[in-house]
């Protein structure tokens, strides 16, 4: 049988990655299973221990939240078809709240253990952009993918060295709402094109962003799509303040601003450089123009039931 892979973002949960680690150890004492800790120690590490193993049968499981899951994700390749699992423990862990895990960490890596042949193929994002000097870059994405006012949030989010989950995330949309900007922009799908003045752009694999917000409540991480949510411009914040709450509570289609398609390729020009996040993790380029594809089953995920 291969072993266990732990990656695992010491600095994730505002530090609880770093306790968790004792914790696995611990867990592992009365059993007789083959595993490995590796610990990140810089920025991308999680991507460079990803890919030096993917491929040789082991089940990764990242430990941390959605960005460190996505540094994981950015690092296989992708034709191994590599198994993979999260022990969820970062600020947002919207991507594990697609399977049913529980509270503590001990439960959830019974829960992996147990279930380690039970995998799911699951979609991701891939995207193609290009900065303000046209060069261009990719990078993968598993859960959600953002431009405008949710990656401003986003950016702003990742800088709270203090709070945590959906509370950090509320801190981050009321210091945004300061600096509110809609951005011009124009989208190409496959049938249509969407130009205009947007609040924001939310693509999701899926259903949730920021800890919570429902932001692509259609969405589903296996069916071959993305979903893209596009809220027009506003530009009172009181109006703001009063509608987003409602992604909190899965109402988000009800703002009469909001719109939703589903895709498998699109392209987006923004008139000026803006925030873009991936996974809630800030791309550190002037972004211009994106590409947007699902690759479809490209993950073996493994899934409680």
């Amino acid at each position: 049988m291969n072993k266990l892979l732990y990656i695992v973002n010491p600095i994730a949960g505002k530090g609880r990655g770093k306790k968790v680690i004792s914790e696995i150890k611990q867990f592992h004492n009365d059993s007789n299973e083959k595993y490995k800790i590796i610990v990140t120690k810089f920025p991308k590490h999680a991507s460079q221990i990803a890919k030096e193993n993917s491929g040789n049968g082991d089940l990764i499981i990242s430990v941390g939240g959605d960005g460190t899951l996505n540094e994981v994700i950015n690092g296989l390749n992708l034709e191994n078809k590599n198994k993979v699992a999260v022990l969820p423990i970062g600020t947002g862990n919207d991507f594990a709240s697609n399977f049913k895990y529980g509270k503590s960490v001990k439960d959830n890596l019974i829960r992996i253990l147990k279930y380690r042949n039970n995998l799911v193929p699951v979609d991701i994002g891939s995207v193609e952009f290009q900065d303000k000097e046209k060069t261009v870059k990719n990078t993968l994405f598993i859960n959600s993918l953002g431009i405008g006012f949710d990656a401003y949030v986003a950016y702003l989010n990742q800088n709270n060295k203090l709070l945590s989950g959906i509370s950090s995330y509320i801190v981050a949309v009321f210091r945004a709402l300061t600096n509110l900007n809609n951005i011009k922009m124009d989208i190409g799908l496959s049938e249509m094109n969407i130009d205009g003045e947007k609040l924001l752009l939310a693509i999701g694999n899926g259903k949730t962003s920021g800890g919570g917000f429902y932001l692509n409540p259609n969405a589903k991480i296996y069916d071959g799509f993305l979903d893209l949510t596009v809220i027009d411009k506003i530009n009172s914040r009181l109006r703001l303040i009063r509608k987003l709450p409602l992604a909190l509570f899965n109402k988000i289609e009800t703002i009469p601003e909001v719109s939703m398609y589903k895709f498998k390729m699109l392209e987006i020009d923004l008139e000026r450089p803006y925030y873009v996040h991936t996974d809630g993790e800030i791309i550190p380029d002037s972004v211009t123009s994106l590409e947007i594809k699902s690759i479809g089953s490209a993950i073996n995920f493994v899934s409680f039931s």
